[in-house]
């Protein structure tokens, strides 16, 4: 896929969720592009966009599914939007047990830096307060 067919797609996208409110075409582009040619760090992008979408539509679980998505094809990246994404929903959602699990695996792993690892350890305080 073209940088400008991706950007086109992203964008169309980003008009059906916030001005027209049609999530099945917003999920439709979505999965597209998320079984598309693109590199597994958009797709996961996508895939996190793939939960929004879902959880606008009321669909929990199947937004938390879609965060398992994006975090299995970050990881082998030593990557994690999808991760903090997916805690940061649960927090949103009251979730803070789950939350925090995610956050104390995120530490574990040796590729963060300082100032993520820092963040994790203020996340977790917050939720444990």
């Amino acid at each position: 896929m073209q940088a400008s067919e991706y950007y086109a797609a992203v964008q169309r996208v980003a008009e059906l969720v916030e001005q027209k409110q049609d999530y099945a075409a917003a999920v439709a582009v979505l999965e597209s592009l998320i079984h598309s040619d693109l590199p597994d760090m958009d797709r996961s992008i996508m895939c996190v966009n793939m939960a929004v979408v879902c959880d606008r539509m009321g669909h929990e679980t199947h937004a938390l599914a879609w965060y398992d998505h994006g975090m299995a094809l970050e990881e082998p990246h030593m990557r994690s939007f999808a991760a903090v994404k997916k805690a940061e929903y649960l927090w949103g959602k009251g979730k803070k047990q789950e939350a925090i699990a995610i956050y104390q695996r995120l530490l574990e792993l040796p590729f963060h830096t300082t100032p993520e690892r820092e963040q994790f350890r203020q996340n977790i305080a917050r939720l444990s307060a």
